[in-house]
């Protein structure tokens, strides 16, 4: 898991850095995060259990999402603000769900 999130966190790095406007690091940082989930879901299956599986991954992605992880505020905030919100959105409406099964 440590592996991908720092790939994760590369790609995320090498985004930040371009000559892009704040709409367009956005939009390429959720895109890679969209990406990375989907490996993840993908790797789940057949395993036991993979929706839990997932949702630990999602859990432990949540915990090491740290604004503190990336570069300047400058560069990061408003890149990867959006990213960041889908990741906790997920895990709340995801706990939410799983609170009423």
């Amino acid at each position: 898991m440590a592996d991908d999130y720092w790939r994760l966190e590369k790609e995320w790095d090498e985004i930040l850095v371009q000559p892009l406007s704040d709409e367009a690091k956005q939009q390429a940082c959720l895109s890679v995060l969209r990406a990375w989930m989907a490996r993840k879901a993908a790797a789940r299956i057949g395993q036991p259990n993979p929706p839990l599986r997932f949702y630990a991954d999602m859990l432990i992605l949540g915990s090491q999402i740290d604004f503190a992880d990336f570069g300047s505020p400058e560069l990061r905030r408003p890149a990867l603000r959006p990213s960041i919100h889908f990741v906790r959105d997920w895990l709340r409406q995801n706990t939410e769900t799983r609170a009423h099964a």
